[in-house]
């Protein structure tokens, strides 16, 4: 064995050992302040040589495979790693735990909190909100207290109401109180009357549309009446007297009854103007011109005859620029005579002739007559 002070290396062999080749199994090797073990067939025990919770220089590793057993551990663990730590299975901790997640967080609240930065509140059930909220979809307002409420349909109230409108008020539809209302109207009220309403003051109408009204009113204006049924119309004229004011135009429908009317002939003005024709060949004619009276006359009748017959008569009136057939007849050798009547009349202006005109339809020549009958308007 060498001296160990010197500090050279030792090599201990086992039993077996012949020396050179054929060395079968190396225990201990220390040399260079080393112990190695290697080839062993027994478990040999580790025991460090640091004191526990102080730091050592020699420093154990512990590494895992996969299918081996886990390290258990207790006690407080203290994560000194930086950056973003990824761990996977189950971590149980016996202990206090502190989160500071980062973003918008979305809490469930049951208590006070108070939060430092910004906070996106989802609440739920009814929430009671002061300032302006705006809110994207639809609201369900559930008011407290004493609520102002417009009414346009039926609404059904269970107990006392006490309505303090301002203003004018128009209430649309029905509506029911089960209960007693005090209303105080101010302004000028529009009111519906059906039955009799005792007023204690000065009570201004302003009625729309068509209005019936029973008794004595004063109106303070004009009034347009708009009667119905049968109404009895006075006349301001004189019987049988002509007028230029004052006229009711009378007119009728289809399929209306008829207004009896009772015609008024002219008395005055009498035109009666007898005239001689020409002679008139076989199948010739001639015309008898009847001038009208100075101003318009209304033409009554005309009589025409001839000295044999028979003739055929057309009746014309005419002027420097037009002429218009009135009526034709016709009249043989034995009734050489023929008439015609206007019971209506026919108005003939200044500057007119009353023509008849004669065709001879004899074999022989003859003499055509004729009257008319008007009078002057």
């Amino acid at each position: 064995m060498a001296d160990i002070v010197t500090g050279l290396g030792i090599n201990i062999f086992g039993s077996g050992y012949t020396g050179g080749a054929g060395q079968t199994a190396l225990i201990v090797d220390v040399s260079n302040n080393a112990l190695k073990v290697d080839s062993s067939s027994f478990t040999q025990p580790v025991v460090g040589t640091g004191i526990a919770g102080t730091a050592a220089t020699g420093v154990v590793t512990i590494q895992g495979i996969a299918g081996m057993t886990p390290i258990s551990i207790t006690g407080n663990i203290t994560a000194t790693s930086s950056g973003t730590q990824v761990v996977s299975g189950t971590v149980t901790v016996n202990g206090e735990v502190t989160a500071i997640p980062t973003g918008t967080q979305t809490v469930s609240v049951s208590n006070t909190v108070t939060v430092n930065g910004q906070v996106t509140a989802v609440p739920s059930g009814t929430q009671i909100v002061s300032g302006t909220v705006t809110v994207d979809g639809s609201v369900t307002a559930v008011p407290t207290g004493t609520q102002t409420v417009s009414v346009s349909n039926t609404v059904t109230v269970n107990g006392q109401v006490t309505a303090v409108p301002t203003g004018t008020q128009i209430v649309s539809g029905t509506v029911t109180v089960d209960g007693s209302v005090t209303a105080v109207p101010t302004g000028t009220q529009t009111v519906s009357v059906s039955n009799t309403v005792a007023v204690s003051g000065q009570v201004t109408a302003v009625p729309t549309g068509t209005q019936i009204v029973s008794g004595t009113v004063t109106v303070d204006g004009s009034v347009t009446a708009v009667p119905v049924g049968t109404q009895s119309v006075v006349g301001t004229n004189t019987a049988g007297t002509d007028v230029t004011t004052g006229i009711f135009t009378i007119q009728g429908v289809a399929t209306g009854v008829s207004v009896p009317v009772n015609i008024k002939d002219y008395t005055v003005g009498t035109v009666n103007d007898f005239s001689t024709a020409d002679v008139a060949a076989s199948s010739s004619n001639t015309i008898v011109s009847h001038a009208v009276p100075s101003g318009s006359f209304v033409l009554k009748g005309i009589q025409s005859s001839s000295s044999a017959g028979p003739v055929k008569i057309v009746v014309k009136v005419a002027n420097s620029t037009l002429t218009t057939t009135l009526c034709v007849g016709f009249f043989s050798s034995a009734n050489p005579f023929v008439n015609f009547n206007f019971n209506q009349g026919y108005i003939v202006g200044s500057g007119n002739t009353v023509q008849v005109v004669g065709f001879n339809n004899a074999l022989s020549s003859q003499t055509i007559y004729s009257s008319i009958n008007g009078l002057t308007i």
